[in-house]
């Protein structure tokens, strides 16, 4: 709702008075919401509430602060805002709870909107809607300018105005996806979206769970059966078993190894083949992972000198691969650390991009994946590709 708070402005009289909030990431995830209080009639203790991007409503203490620089020049060189805080019996010291010079780095946000737009007052936004403002400044705590025992003035700097900064900050590799995976699906809050890949939305129904690794191999939950001979049909899955193949160990719960028999699995592409399963038969055979369906802390899952052959685990929707292995006496938690990792992940190529967008569930077994015909209606997201391909 910039537009309106813009329109505002340009009044001779705007009919509310001007309103400056500050919000200040002392530490990561923790902020520090001040202002310089005492707006048209509001008294110098008053606090003020306003909503964030969000619509989340937050509240602004009075702080005694002061301000300057804050002007933009459309020539010379970038601005360098000064904020002078109030720092009386060690006030700033104890709110952020550490020493002055932790701040520097940190991100300092300058919010400007009317007093009628602060919740409570008759144009407030409502609950959950995003607020009435002026567009938000962000700076970054260069230096401490100054500090006595009654003040500390900081020095801030434009974020793209500092030492080893880089623009664009995403690096840009051709024929690479740049876009965070699964960044944009619709089960992220809207403003925590990242990138352009919605192939979660898209894609994924409530009965087709696929996953992928890096390498761009299927991860599926199905019945695979032993190959011996014969023949093979498209989309049947089988396994083969090598017996304690040389340098192939499991890695134990202390970090152990042990020579180990590797147990592979497979896809079939094609009717009616007698040809065994192997890595050189691409044209007949694919490589896939398994996993092993919902995690239970009774469970064994292991891990091997070879991590890509490392187990893995359903837990809460979300595909795990186990780092080290998880013994009935020795299950961690299950969040990203030493002892678990994402299973389910991109590759980036355009060839991750099209088995992930094309990719067809088994008509059959829902926890499978097709081997035959793609997915129909389903577009791969142009634009991620920087430098794929020439187009004028």
């Amino acid at each position: 709702m910039t537009n309106e708070a813009i329109d505002d402005a340009q009044k001779q009289d705007p009919g509310s008075a001007l309103v400056v909030l500050y919000d200040l990431e002392y530490a990561e995830g923790s902020f520090l919401y001040f202002y310089p209080g005492g707006y048209d009639n509001a008294s110098l203790s008053d606090k003020v509430q306003f909503r964030d991007i969000s619509g989340t409503v937050r509240t602004y203490e009075p702080f005694p602060i002061e301000v300057e620089g804050f002007d933009i020049s459309s020539d010379g060189s970038y601005n360098r805002p000064t904020v002078t805080m109030a720092n009386l019996e060690n006030t700033l010291r104890t709110v952020i709870d550490g020493d002055f010079e932790s701040l520097i780095g940190k991100k300092m946000s300058r919010r400007t909107t009317f007093q009628r737009y602060l919740v409570g007052e008759s144009g407030d936004s409502g609950e959950g809607n995003a607020p009435v403002e002026l567009p938000k400044q962000v700076f970054i705590i260069d230096r401490i300018k100054s500090k006595n025992v009654m003040l500390v003035e900081f020095e801030l700097a434009t974020p793209y105005d500092l030492a080893g900064i880089q623009l664009p900050r995403r690096v840009i590799v051709g024929g690479a996806c740049p876009f965070k995976y699964k960044g944009a699906q619709d089960s992220l809050d809207f403003y925590d979206r990242v990138g352009g890949c919605d192939w979660e939305s898209k894609f994924r129904q409530s009965t087709e769970n696929i996953f992928m690794t890096r390498e761009d191999e299927y991860i599926v939950n199905t019945t695979f059966t032993a190959w011996s001979s014969g023949t093979a049909n498209r989309g049947e899955y089988f396994s083969t078993t090598e017996t304690t193949p040389a340098g192939f160990y499991k890695v134990n719960s202390s970090g152990v190894l042990s020579a180990s028999n590797r147990v592979n699995y497979w896809q079939c592409l094609v009717d009616n083949t007698s040809t065994a399963p192997s890595d050189s038969e691409r044209i007949k055979w694919r490589r896939v992972r398994k996993y092993a369906g919902t995690y239970v802390t009774s469970g064994q899952y292991n891990a091997y000198k070879d991590p890509q052959f490392n187990d893995y685990v359903l837990h809460s929707g979300v595909l795990w691969k186990v780092k080290l292995t998880q013994d009935a006496n020795n299950h961690q938690p299950i969040k990203e650390g030493p002892y678990w990792t994402a299973g389910d992940v991109c590759g980036k190529s355009l060839a991750s991009c099209r088995l992930r967008f094309y990719a067809k569930v088994h008509e059959t077994i829902p926890t499978a994946v097709s081997a035959s015909a793609n997915k129909s209606q389903i577009s791969l997201p142009f634009g991620g590709f920087p430098g794929a391909v020439q187009r004028r």
